[in-house]
């Protein structure tokens, strides 16, 4: 993922239904400052940090999901 725009932002936030209020408190910012930077298009080297980290937190809770279902058939198929 390269720099964060507003188009990422607002894809990140409609993909898992997140209110920027939302994600506000996700990662520690106010609803107002969310609304400010995706305005502006300029954000923060923290903010991009946090949000990258939280891509990824999302990434590995699918592919943990993925791993927990595909486990849970495979014990349906044995027994």
């Amino acid at each position: 993922m390269n720099s964060i725009n507003s188009e990422y932002v607002k894809k990140f936030c409609k993909e898992r239904g997140l209110t920027y209020r939302q994600l506000g408190e996700l990662l520690g910012y106010s609803e107002s400052a969310i609304k400010a930077m995706v305005l502006k298009n300029d954000y923060s080297t923290h903010f991009e940090c946090i949000l990258k980290k939280q891509v990824e937190i999302y990434t590995l809770q699918e592919k943990l999901k993925e791993y927990e279902d595909f486990k849970t058939h495979l014990k349906n198929f044995i027994s």
